[in-house]
Formats: C-alpha cells, sequence, structure tokens
C-alpha cells in the first residue's frame, strides 16, 4: 500500500476516461466499461483489436501454461528517461494455440504516479504485417492511491494483463518495444518490467465454436 504521501499526489489528477469496447482473436468480444486514471498525458477513446489497455488486474490465466518466454529489463537507478526503449524479442513455435501476454512493472513505494504511460510497439516476422503502435496506460495504483501490486518494503510489482487468450498467425521472431511516454523525461520510481509469453492449452476457433 502506498505511503499518506503517495496516497496524496496519487489522488490530486482525477481526469477520467474509458475505453467501452474490446475485441480480441477468434471473434470473442469482451464488453467492458474500463475507467483510466490519467496524470500525465490525456487518453484517446480507441478500440484496438487483440490488444488490451494494461489495467492491474487480479485475474486467473485459462487453462495449463508453459512459459515461451520470459525477460526481466532493469531500469538503471530507477529511472526511465526518454530515448530509453525496453525492447523484448520473442518466437513463436505453434500458431495453433491462443497465449496470454503478461506484464510485470516493479517500482518503489515513493512512486508519485497511479501509472505509467507508454508508447507500445509490435513488430512481426518479415515486417509483414507493418509494424503497430499503441498508447498505453499502465495502471500501478487506484484513485486514492493504494497500489495495486504485491508489495514488501519499499517495493511494488503490479501484473498487468496485456494481451489475454491471443492467436499469433505467423511462427517466427516478435518484437514488443515500450518506450516511456510520459511529461517527465525522467520518470523516477521504475525498477523494471517483466514480461512473459505464456502459451495456454486454448486451441484456435475453440472459443468460438463452443460460444454457437
Amino acid at each position: 500500500m502506498a505511503t499518506s504521501n503517495n496516497q496524496t499526489s496519487a489522488a490530486m489528477d482525477n481526469n477520467r476516461s474509458s475505453l467501452d469496447t474490446i475485441t480480441i482473436n477468434d471473434h470473442q468480444e469482451i464488453m467492458a466499461k474500463l475507467t483510466l486514471r490519467h496524470h500525465h498525458r490525456p487518453a484517446k477513446t480507441s478500440y484496438w483489436r487483440t490488444w488490451l489497455p494494461a489495467l492491474a488486474l487480479s485475474w486467473i490465466l485459462t487453462g495449463c501454461q508453459s512459459y515461451e518466454f520470459d525477460k526481466t529489463a532493469t531500469i538503471e537507478q530507477a529511472t526511465w528517461s526518454y530515448g530509453k526503449p525496453i525492447d523484448f524479442e520473442f518466437e513463436i513455435k505453434d500458431t495453433n494455440y491462443l497465449y496470454d501476454v503478461v506484464l510485470d512493472v516493479t517500482h518503489t513505494t515513493s512512486y508519485a504516479y497511479q501509472n505509467v504511460y507508454c508508447m507500445t510497439h509490435v513488430e512481426f516476422p518479415n515486417n509483414q504485417p507493418a509494424k503497430l503502435s499503441k498508447q498505453l496506460s499502465l495502471e500501478l495504483a487506484d484513485n486514492v492511491g493504494t497500489w495495486y501490486g504485491k508489495c514488501s518494503g519499499e517495493q511494488c510489482t503490479t501484473e498487468l494483463a496485456f494481451m489475454t487468450q491471443t492467436g499469433f498467425d505467423q511462427l517466427g521472431k516478435h518484437k514488443l518495444t515500450f518506450e516511456q511516454y510520459t511529461r517527465e523525461a525522467d520518470l523516477q520510481g521504475i525498477e523494471s518490467i517483466r514480461l512473459r509469453v505464456i502459451k495456454t492449452d486454448i486451441k484456435k476457433g475453440s472459443l468460438s465454436t463452443q460460444s454457437t
């Protein structure tokens, strides 16, 4: 939980916007009202196929999973600067199953804000299709400053559902890049970002078949 000072700074900014509809692969639609709490850049309302806004969620991965990729990028001196993007390159070896992509953001308890804005890019094998880019808000605390993540001492780690039950159409290497996109050139308090790609036991098309 954030200290009282952190709660005050996090609660000061209460501008909000929402995303109404999220569509993911295999014709599955999730209808939800997702409230974002902003402190850096104004958010944009949009519809984006397969990518979920990275809200802090208590969620259970469906079925059995195995890690296809697991890497942590440590941010020097817990200061994420402009011009220092974080890259993750992972390989998809089986396009017959759905995947969950999870972010773990570790930050200090003195981090002053509720969220982190990132510009996120995904690159596909052979650049087909072309690179996709999207602004995302990584939510770390509620509107009164209580941290979503598990905290120990002066450190908290928040698990974020980045992509859920997502189908990849191509075998080969995919690249995810996260750029710091706040109003601060040097954002203090973000220690590391971990990316996990988890293969589920759900086959492509099985969800739409079950729903019919």
